[in-house]
């Protein structure tokens, strides 16, 4: 009863994304680091990471290796980003 009781809590909480416990480990490890909270970016899998870093620095001017079988999705944003699409 009691792991039923717990997936349907987990359930009602499925829908809070970033989890709350995010800010708590960025300020624990900017603690160990001896940096500050804000210049640590956490995400959810490689390729929203990757994601953000094509749409931050790709453009025009700068480009970027891929591989083949390299995420789709970052693929088209670097293409949108440097002006192909």
């Amino acid at each position: 009863m009691a792991a039923i009781k717990a997936a349907k809590q987990a359930l009602l909480e499925g829908h809070r994304y970033p989890c709350s416990q995010v800010l708590i480990l960025k300020i624990r490890l900017a603690a160990y680091l001896q940096t500050s909270p804000q210049t640590i970016t956490l995400r959810n899998g490689s390729e929203a990471l990757l994601e953000l870093l094509a749409k931050t620095y790709v453009n025009s001017k700068a480009s970027a290796v891929i591989l083949n079988y390299s995420f789709l999705g970052i693929v088209k944003i670097i293409e949108k980003n440097r002006g192909r699409t």
